[in-house]
């Protein structure tokens, strides 16, 4: 069995995180603030989010705890460039 799609709840930042793979690789990323329902509408990927993503992950190898990290460090930085 292989992991397609992933769900992430993240309490500490009041969000869901919606997670896209393929071959084990995050491919997409999406996420909307608030907990307590889930928005399927963010199931698909932003490909902004995804962009920052995949130039963070670039930069280097990733375990999935790194993973977990570059998902949060690509959300802040989306937020920061475009929604302040």
């Amino acid at each position: 069995m292989r992991r397609v799609h992933e769900i992430l709840e993240d309490i500490n930042n009041d969000r869901y995180i919606f997670v896209q793979y393929n071959k084990g690789q995050i491919v997409g990323l999406n996420f909307h603030q608030g907990l307590g329902h889930i928005d399927y509408n963010y199931f698909t990927p932003s490909e902004a989010i995804s962009k920052i993503y995949k130039a963070l992950e670039n930069e280097q190898e990733c375990s999935e705890i790194a993973q977990r990290v570059l998902i949060d460090q690509s959300i802040k930085l989306y937020l920061d460039l475009f929604h302040n």
